[in-house]
């Protein structure tokens, strides 16, 4: 037997309504089970590591005579490792 016209488009508007109402209880389930402080956790160690990459870059310009050796290919093995 087949199901009639009327079944047919039921169901799809079922589906429907159960799919709105799904994406609707995931907000508040959302809101409940998101960790925000794994977040700042990231941004914290994020901004650490930016501040310690710009202390090193500092650094690095500050000395003109490695700067000068590095410009005119004199540099040693030794100065290019304590880049790492």
């Amino acid at each position: 037997m087949k199901p009639s016209v009327r079944n047919i488009v039921l169901r799809k508007y079922i589906l429907l309504a159960l799919a709105a109402l799904l994406y609707i209880l995931s907000f508040p389930f959302n809101k409940i089970y998101t960790n925000r402080s794994s977040v700042s956790r990231e941004v914290r160690l994020a901004e650490k590591y930016l501040h310690r990459q710009q202390n090193d870059f500092t650094d690095f310009v500050k000395d003109t005579a490695l700067l000068g050796r590095l410009l005119n290919n004199e540099e040693t093995l030794d100065e290019l490792s304590d880049f790492d």
